[in-house]
């Protein structure tokens, strides 16, 4: 009677156990699909602030070099202040 308790224990337990690895490797490759997205995240993040870089630089490049052009004033401004004519009044 011990011998047949035992085989239908182990039957029983296999399933858990079958479950359980089930849910340890779910859980491991849940686990390295998050490292890998942290990774790819990590990495776009440092392409693109070396990109910001390279722009800025090229900004800063781009206006060092116009303003050493001699002869060349800077960006027109606008002085805010404008005439404007009205028109010719009519004569009755």
């Amino acid at each position: 009677m011990k011998n047949r308790y035992e085989q239908e224990k182990a039957a029983l337990d296999l399933p858990q156990q079958s479950e359980t690895a089930k849910i340890t490797k779910s859980t491991q490759l849940l686990t390295e699909a998050l490292t890998q997205q942290a990774t790819l995240r990590r990495q776009a993040t440092t392409e693109t602030l070396g990109l910001i870089d390279q722009e800025t630089q090229a900004r800063k490049d781009a206006a060092a070099r116009h303003k050493a052009r001699p002869g060349k004033s800077a960006a027109p401004t606008c002085s805010g202040s404008r005439t404007t004519s009205s028109p010719p009044s009519a004569s009755p």
